[in-house]
């Protein structure tokens, strides 16, 4: 998480300064159920969660579901994908990865919370391991480069 943490916030500094400075005065007075904050994150989702315009359907749905019931997210996550408070926040995997002992893929996109910087860890100590960057994608790859998606998916999962 603490990569994450990293990601997402180098992520989160591209934005707009006004928008990164409504996130920050938000966060630091705990007001993150603002409709102000709501708005400063939805800029930071329409270029690092989901890119598309308009949004798909089904991550639309996603999104009402997690709206009418963010009981688990916000408890284990927090309010936002880059401001994490919840019980996840100090969780790290890396020394257990090396037990993965089945074909593993790993996708990211290149505007994706999941930056490199985050994904080589698991890429390095995961035994059988293969990694697909889509350059197009932020961290929904199967709506922004469907066809490919689903063809990666589907040779690895013939391949293996």
């Amino acid at each position: 998480m603490q990569d994450w943490v990293e990601s997402v916030n180098r992520l989160k500094s591209l934005l707009p300064q006004d928008v990164q400075e409504t996130l920050d005065k938000h966060e630091a007075a705990g007001t993150v159920e603002d409709p102000e904050y709501q708005a400063a994150a939805d800029k930071y989702n329409e270029q690092f969660t989901c890119r598309l315009t308009p949004l798909p359907e089904g991550f639309v749905e996603d999104n009402e579901w997690m709206a009418n019931n963010s009981t688990v997210y916000h408890t284990m996550n927090g309010p936002t994908e880059f401001f994490i408070t919840g019980s996840i926040k100090t969780f790290d995997v890396v020394s257990d990865l090396h037990g993965i002992n089945v074909p593993t893929l790993l996708t990211n996109g290149k505007w994706d919370g999941a930056q490199d910087t985050v994904v080589k860890k698991f890429f390095w100590n995961i035994p059988k391991v293969k990694w697909v960057q889509f350059a197009e994608a932020s961290h929904t790859p199967h709506y922004e480069e469907t066809r490919r998606y689903m063809d990666t998916v589907g040779t690895f999962l013939t391949e293996m």
